[in-house]
């Protein structure tokens, strides 16, 4: 399974489907492990999933554009 950037074309992330990335409640779910391009960074606004619990998205940051604020 591969995840590109629309904007840039850049791959984000890339791995098996399974346990490193699955579709799960219309997004998709992948282990830092498989992320491989772009910058990413904590974003600053907690959220609570009754499966995930508390967790914190991701911002994209890509070189030649605005940052993508909850893209992870």
């Amino acid at each position: 399974m591969k995840v590109v950037h629309r904007g840039s074309g850049t791959v984000l992330a890339e791995g098996p489907s399974g346990w490193g990335m699955s579709r799960f409640g219309g997004g998709i779910h992948i282990r830092r492990r498989h992320l491989v391009g772009g910058t990413f960074s904590l974003g600053i606004v907690p959220g609570l999933c009754v499966y995930r619990g508390l967790y914190l998205s991701l911002d994209y940051m890509p070189p030649d554009g605005p940052i993508e604020r909850g893209l992870g």
